[in-house]
Parts: structure tokens; sequence; C-alpha cells
């Protein structure tokens, strides 16, 4: 079901199509990939079954990246959990291609909120 009025006109210029899982209530967000970066992350994600169906998973540092690169509020909140449940993430892999989207987007905020939750996350790792 549909989260929003116009889901087809909206994913059309934003590639991605909100969704709510009828059952549950849970939001869904299906991306539909079209750069390089999105495509290799189709490629690298694990695939599960779920209720029969076999689906692609993205990596957790594929999300990262992507959760970066979307920049709300919550994703910065989801990047943390991420950060915290992987602690082996290739960062220096995040950190280039978030710069690269930085750069690509003329958005040198995307660099900088990544930077201030992986500090976030390494003090909470530093109390432990």
């Amino acid at each position: 079901m549909s989260r929003i009025e116009n889901a087809v006109a909206f994913a059309g210029s934003n590639r991605v199509l909100l969704l709510r899982h009828e059952a549950s209530g849970t939001s869904v967000d299906l991306s539909l990939g079209q750069l390089g970066f999105e495509k290799d992350t189709v490629r690298r994600a694990r695939r599960l079954v779920a209720f029969g169906t076999t689906i692609p998973v993205a990596s957790p540092a594929d999300l990262v990246i992507l959760k970066a690169v979307a920049g709300r509020p919550h994703d910065y909140a989801d990047i943390f959990t991420l950060l915290d449940a992987n602690p082996r993430l290739d960062l220096a892999r995040v950190r280039r291609i978030v710069g690269e989207f930085a750069e690509a987007l003329e958005a040198p905020d995307l660099r900088d909120e990544l930077e201030a939750v992986l500090a976030r996350c390494r003090r909470l790792r530093a109390r432990r």
C-alpha cells in the first residue's frame, strides 16, 4: 500500500517508492536504483528468504552510505545503530563514497554529518 498520494509520480522524480506493509504497518522505502553505486549495492547484497521470497539485502556498509546520502534525522540515528552493531565496517570506503556523493551533489554537509555520527559512535565505544 502506498504511503503517499501520487506515489508513482513521486517515485519517478525521487527514485523511491514509499510503501506500507498493511498487516504490520511497517514503512518500506523501495529504492529504484539507477546509479552505478546502487547497482553495485544490489550485486553485493546478501540474498535472504522471507515469506518464501528471496530478496536482496544491502550490506551494512552500503546501508550506511545510502543513509548518509539521504541525510534525514532518522537516517543518522540508523547509521549510529548500524555502526554500533557492525564495528568492522570498511569506514575508509564509506568515507570515500560519501565524499564522492557530497562532491557530486554539492553537499559537503553529508560528509560532516557522517563524521559527527562516527565520532559519536567512537565516544560510545570508548565508554564501554
